[in-house]
């Protein structure tokens, strides 16, 4: 990326164990990893400082897995390629209960913030799903 300097960097999860973090910064995209709890729990290992993890749909307390359908061009800033069409694009999406995460990062973190985003898409098998964002402090 652009933006990398001696102070920022970026990484994949294929080269994620060999970095030390001071943040870990979630937007919008756990739920499409295909098991986001592992990749959550491979990050957590890694002792970031702090955690913000915003715009992530969670569940009361049921599990989801669902296929969300857009446009392709509402999947990132800016206009299409000219030679891209703009048509429907399917991706699996995993809907995980907030408890879930919750447990999972208070092992270790103490949540500093938690803030309910609003309506995420359809109702699923009667519940309406929320974006959920919070920040986290690891427990020394």
């Amino acid at each position: 990326s652009n933006l990398k300097n001696s102070e920022l960097t970026f990484c994949t999860l294929a080269n994620l164990n060999q970095r030390q973090f001071d943040l870990l910064f979630s937007s919008s995209s756990l739920q499409y990893m295909d098991n986001p709890l592992e990749v959550l729990k491979r990050i957590l290992a890694l002792k970031p400082k702090f955690l913000f993890i915003t715009r992530t749909p969670m569940s009361n307390a049921q599990s989801f897995f669902y296929v969300q359908e857009s446009l392709l061009s509402s999947n990132g800033p800016g206009p299409l390629p000219k030679d891209l069409n703009n048509q429907m694009v399917r991706y699996p999406i995993s809907i995980l209960p907030k408890s879930e995460y919750l447990n999972l990062i208070t092992e270790h973190y103490s949540v500093i913030a938690e803030v309910d985003e609003g309506v995420w898409g359809p109702t699923i098998r009667g519940e309406k799903i929320k974006m959920f964002g919070l920040i986290a402090k690891l427990n020394f």
